[in-house]
């Protein structure tokens, strides 16, 4: 296995992701002032829109030190395997938004 040496490469890998993240984060700004995002969420008031804002980096502090848990505890190849599992269904939820869940199908027909 490879095992980088050179801090330039380590350091330039891990600013790649935190500019990656950083991206995630911009985006959302590109969303906000658009008549469907404030239809489906009602017009929120600048309270609700920050809560709605801080949900990404929230989930993302969660998922972070849920799989330093797991990682500590089992390894990082089970840690990766179980943000896998939990993901997959989420990424799929997110390409179909018109298909409803297994829960609000069941809950409330559509009409």
């Amino acid at each position: 296995m490879y095992q980088a040496s050179n801090v330039y490469f380590i350091c330039g890998f891990a600013a790649i992701g935190g500019g990656l993240f950083g991206f995630d984060i911009s985006s959302m700004s590109g969303v906000l002032g658009t008549e469907a995002y404030r239809n489906y969420f009602g017009n929120p008031v600048s309270y609700r829109q920050g809560g709605i804002t801080a949900s990404m980096p929230a989930g993302s502090l969660v998922g972070s030190l849920a799989s330093s848990f797991i990682a500590d505890r089992y390894s990082r190849k089970v840690a990766l395997q179980v943000s896998l599992y939990n993901a997959q269904p989420r990424t799929s939820g997110c390409s179909a938004p018109d298909v409803p869940s297994r829960a609000s199908a069941s809950a409330s027909p559509l009409p």
